[in-house]
Formats: structure tokens, sequence, C-alpha cells
């Protein structure tokens, strides 16, 4: 995540990433179990979590995201601001997923 990136979404990376710790404990479990993988079960919680918090973001925060994704050059092309929205929940999911694979050293 950039500077921009981590003050825009880091107390929401953070906030769901603390929301379950058993979903937390699997997702290292399943890291520590299967090595770095691009997709586990176990990170499912924290898209739709992501999901739902980015919709819940003040309008202007989410203007500034969109603004950031159209910013930077991607290997994606989204067309929608909802399109570009529901990426960063991945975004997002991935944080936390590299934080956990972190975690594992």
């Amino acid at each position: 995540m950039t500077k921009t990136e981590r003050k825009l979404l880091g107390k929401l990376v953070n906030a769901l990433r603390r929301s379950s710790p058993s979903q937390w404990e699997w997702l290292k479990e399943s890291i520590a179990d299967y090595g770095y993988q691009s997709y586990y079960d176990a990170e499912d919680y924290y898209r739709e979590g992501a999901e739902k918090r980015i919709n819940l973001l003040p309008e202007a925060t989410k203007k500034e995201l969109i603004r950031e994704w159209k910013s930077v050059s991607r290997l994606i092309k989204l067309q929608t601001d909802e399109e570009i929205l529901s990426q960063w929940a991945l975004v997002v999911a991935d944080e936390i997923k590299s934080r956990a694979f972190a975690a594992q050293r």
C-alpha cells in the first residue's frame, strides 16, 4: 500500500484485522499450512468486511480512494466508481493477508 492508501485505509485495515481474533488465527494457520497462496478461504471474511466498511466511509473519503485509484497506472481498468471501491476491498484483504504472512515469520 502506498502512503496515501495507508492514510485513507490504515484504520480500516487495523480495525478489520482485529475484529475477529479467530479469523486472524485461521488465516495465519492457513498460511502456515499451505505457504503463501494467492487466495485462502479465510480471507473471504476480510474481503466482505472491507466491502461493508468501505461503503460506510464518508463520501469525501470514497472520492479520495477513487481519485487515488485513477492516479496510478493499474493493470486492471475499472469503469465505475462502484467497481473501484469494490477493488479497494480486495486491496484491504490482501494487506491483511500480507500482515498475517509477516506474523508467521
